[in-house]
């Protein structure tokens, strides 16, 4: 059965917070997640290094109607990578690839044209790739295919792969008003538990009005108290202070007057999409883009690969082939997201099991 989201004040409707991910958990912030929601079948690639914030956690969906960027925000076609030589060269061709999948999934190619021709690591690497390999992604019309079809990155490490400038921009989160603020905190004033079954870690948060929380975590037969004060001064995040001088930023989700969702693991989201039947939406660092059966996800690097979608109740799982990377085996890797539809939203299946909080 669907969950209903309430349309009052405490409805999020974003998740966006800076600060990477901080361990995998969740209830109080002890333990490391085993994380269900997304399984791959290779390790991930390095993070850009323009930052890990997690992109719009309840960002509304760019549904069939939403408006691309206008043409002056969508950058220029004619710009060049600085330098001379065939990898410049490559990396000028990839920017002008990139600049029509931004604007399919409703980005702004304009925020990340300079820092995207300027190469990053890219550039590096590129000029130590084999000749052979470097001659065919010259060759190649479109560089974001190229590194697939050109077998650049097979049998590598991550870490050894050649990998496109990220054109990830982080979101800006939405400031709650004083008065916001102050009912979203008194909607949490009292006695909350997640229990973490997968991990046998049970939390308890106490919450007083003034924001500080008396933090209980139970588990292997031992009991670790602390104390927090939290702040909830953007929406969809919640500020955790740990001690007098150093605090976490937390994902936060009020679904009803029972229950939230929070955790310090920023990639565990929720995104909203609504009842639509066709809907792009920026999950962690990449985006989903769903029209009735077919799916597509398109990577921070604008690479675009097809992916199997699968409702089954409202279990939501996504399943592809990230472009450009493999086992060590050689064999194409593979990931899976798993989300749980709830009202609106796409709720990120880690984040219900490690961070589910319910009122006592």
């Amino acid at each position: 059965m669907s969950i209903s989201i309430r349309t009052t004040w405490w409805t999020v409707v974003a998740l966006a917070s800076a600060a990477a991910a901080c361990g995998g958990s969740g209830g109080g912030g002890d333990g490391t997640a085993s994380g269900s929601a997304r399984r791959s079948s290779s390790s991930a690639a390095p993070a850009a290094s323009s930052g890990a914030r997690t992109p719009a956690g309840g960002s509304a969906a760019k549904t069939e109607g939403s408006a691309a960027p206008s043409a002056s925000a969508a950058g220029s076609s004619s710009a060049t990578a600085a330098g001379d030589g065939p990898c410049p060269a490559i990396l000028g061709k990839a920017w002008k690839a990139a600049q029509p999948v931004l604007a399919m999934v409703g980005a702004d190619p304009g925020a990340v044209e300079k820092s995207y021709l300027a190469g990053g690591s890219f550039l590096e690497r590129c000029g130590k790739l084999g000749e052979t390999e470097r001659a065919c992604l010259e060759k190649s019309d479109n560089p974001l295919e190229g590194i697939v079809t050109c077998k650049v990155n097979d049998g590598k490490a991550p870490a050894e792969s050649l990998w496109l400038p990220s054109v990830w921009v982080d979101p800006k989160p939405e400031a709650l008003s004083a008065d916001d603020q102050q009912k979203a905190l008194a909607a949490l004033v009292g006695t909350w538990v997640s229990d973490w079954k997968s991990y046998k870690q049970k939390t308890t948060w106490k919450i007083a009005a003034d924001g500080e929380v008396a933090v209980e975590t139970e588990r292997d037969g031992k009991t670790d108290k602390k104390t927090y004060k939290i702040k909830l001064a953007e929406r969809g995040v919640m500020a955790v202070g740990t001690t007098a001088t150093s605090s976490q930023t937390y994902s936060f989700m009020q679904l009803d007057p029972k229950t939230f969702y929070s955790s310090n693991n920023l990639a565990y989201g929720f995104f909203k999409v609504g009842n639509e039947k066709k809907y792009t939406v920026a999950v962690h660092r990449a985006w989903l883009m769903v029209d009735g059966a077919s799916c597509k996800v398109v990577n921070e690097y604008a690479q675009v690969a097809e992916a199997k979608c699968e409702t089954k109740g409202q279990s939501f799982t996504v399943t592809h082939a990230p472009p450009g990377r493999t086992r060590p085996d050689g064999k194409p890797a593979s990931e899976e997201w798993t989300y749980e539809r709830v009202g609106d939203y796409l709720v990120d299946q880690r984040l219900i099991d490690i961070g589910t909080f319910k009122k006592q």
